[in-house]
């Protein structure tokens, strides 16, 4: 018990020193980047109050946006002004912006659209973006969905992707030009290329609409199309259930396609991983068997859970090959690989009996060496790219400790069962 607990306190200390060391890469990352900001707010204010329209723009932005400088908006809003009144496009955007959001100024449409207009004028591509919506909407100024279309145009002639978007949505839906199918898609495909996900969804949702509608009158290429977007999650939720069931469909009519889709295709090194899978089974089970055959007894009992939970992994195994919805969760992948590591865990000792000690310290120095490599190699910036690999690292190595600690414990459960039996009769002898 000693031993066990030893280690446990071992583990709680190493998890408080990762994470205190996570702590401390993001406290002195982040120290290091606001210094540079404030020292490059500084060099802005020099120029700044040298009436460098530039700088002065430069200074509200990171007065807007708190960078370098405690955020100000009435601040933004005064060196912006600055800026907006020589002429400076980008600063007279930002101060329509600030009327239009009530950022540091009252609320005030009309003179946002006095604002976006002057800036529009300079050819500015997202002042002729939001003016354009003033007269979309009718902010400030009389609703007109034509000259809503033509500011539109305008930017989206600069290769502004909002305005692009936003002039896809005037033809699909025929405001302010004459309703056109073609000239919407054509774009939202312009936006989309630009990475507008507005632009994505609705050209995506275009042709599901299209696709779905001949997929429900049979067509066997558009139930293809429709899986594959339900698969890849393009114009509609990601669900590869759902996926499924379209391929299914389309394969039955024999289109190739979605045979191929429905096939498992695995590489070189799944194909062996999933062969030791099978083999360590097919081994365990038969131990397990022929040990169950013997009696009733602690080990047999023993021998019956270890093939019973051989058995549910293989079950999670054949659920992942056949692309059966629920393997698609990160809940089920995480418990294939907490199973995974129990099965090679029970399967070691077999291969090399007494060998208890050794997998559950070799667990224990490879989730304590993993752990260490996540804390100092994983990027905290975009932790979510490494989360799968983290959980299913960590799920497959505590699956391991799993049996070996289960083992050790009722040993040593037994010996002291034995010792006590053994001193018992001494006792009675004595009385």
């Amino acid at each position: 018990m000693k031993s066990f607990r030893t280690i446990a306190v071992g583990v709680l200390c190493l998890a408080v020193l990762c994470g205190a060391a996570i702590l401390w890469r993001a406290h002195n990352q982040k120290a290091i980047e606001q210094k540079k900001l404030t020292d490059e707010a500084s060099a802005y204010r020099a120029r700044a109050e040298k009436g460098d329209a530039g700088a002065q723009y430069a200074l509200a932005y990171m007065y807007y946006q708190g960078r370098g400088v405690p955020q100000d908006y009435h601040e933004a809003v005064r060196w912006a002004r600055m800026a907006a009144e020589q002429g400076n496009a980008k600063a007279q955007f930002a101060l329509g912006s600030a009327y239009q959001g009530g950022r540091g100024v009252p609320q005030d449409y009309l003179e946002a659209s006095r604002w976006y207009g002057k800036a529009a004028d300079q050819g500015y591509a997202k002042a002729q973006t939001e003016i354009g919506s003033l007269y979309y909407y009718g902010l400030g100024i009389v609703q007109d969905y034509a000259k809503a279309a033509r500011w539109y145009r305008k930017a989206a002639d600069h290769g502004e992707a909002v305005a692009e978007y936003d002039l896809g949505s005037a033809y699909y839906h025929g405001t302010g030009v004459s309703q056109d199918y073609i000239e919407a898609a054509r774009w939202y495909r312009k936006a989309a290329d630009q990475g507008d996900a507005g632009a994505q969804y609705a050209l995506a949702y275009m042709y599901v609409h299209w696709f779905h509608k001949a997929a429900d009158r049979g067509d066997a290429e558009a139930q293809y199309q429709v899986g594959y977007m339900y698969y890849e999650g393009k114009g509609v939720p990601q669900e590869k259930a759902e996926a499924v069931r379209w391929f299914r469909k389309a394969a039955k009519q024999g289109n190739l396609k979605a045979q191929r889709a429905l096939r498992v295709s695995l590489s070189a090194p799944m194909k062996v991983l999933i062969g030791i899978d099978f083999l360590g089974i097919l081994f365990l089970s038969l131990a397990a068997y022929g040990e169950a055959r013997k009696g009733f007894g602690t080990l047999q009992r023993g021998a019956i859970v270890r093939e019973l939970l051989a058995v549910m992994y293989l079950v999670l195994v054949f659920l992942s090959l056949f692309h059966v919805g629920v393997a698609y969760t990160i809940v089920f992948r995480v418990t294939m690989h907490l199973l995974r590591g129990i099965v090679v865990a029970m399967l070691i000792p077999i291969l090399r009996p007494k060998s208890e000690k050794f997998v559950l310290k070799l667990s224990l120095i490879l989730f304590i060496g993993f752990n260490l490599y996540a804390t100092t190699r994983f990027s905290l910036r975009y932790p979510a790219a490494h989360l799968y690999l983290f959980y299913s690292a960590n799920a497959f190595l505590i699956g391991m400790a799993i049996p070996s600690a289960a083992a050790l414990r009722l040993a040593a459960r037994k010996e002291e069962h034995d010792l006590n039996s053994h001193l018992r009769p001494h006792s009675m002898q004595s009385r």
